[in-house]
């Protein structure tokens, strides 16, 4: 740990938690700018996660309505079909009274 900021790679022949180490004092030692840039960027990343999230549930939600307004469409057809040939055989039966 002593010679690791002179080091410009991280040994491989450490244990995890001391590579840990070397990164934090990598981030530790990169000048604030490139911080900042850093920084800015997992915002946008994480801003553009939430858009495309946002995005993908709205679609959900409209592609639900859709699928509702197009199954209660087809129910009240189907409907109208079995009423028209209620109507129809109670027609046939008045008819056939009649005569």
């Amino acid at each position: 740990m002593i010679k690791c900021h002179n080091q410009t790679e991280i040994p491989d022949n450490i244990s995890n938690i001391i590579k840990e180490g070397y990164e934090a004092m990598k981030i530790q030692t990169l000048k604030e700018q490139k911080l900042d840039t850093m920084y800015w960027n997992a915002k946008a990343r994480e801003l553009n996660y939430e858009l495309e999230n946002k995005t993908l549930e709205e679609k959900a939600f409209k592609d639900g309505l859709d699928e509702g307004i197009i199954k209660g469409i087809q129910k009240e057809k189907a409907r109208g079909i079995v009423k028209n040939e209620i109507s129809n055989i109670k027609f046939g039966m008045e008819n056939e009274l009649a005569d």
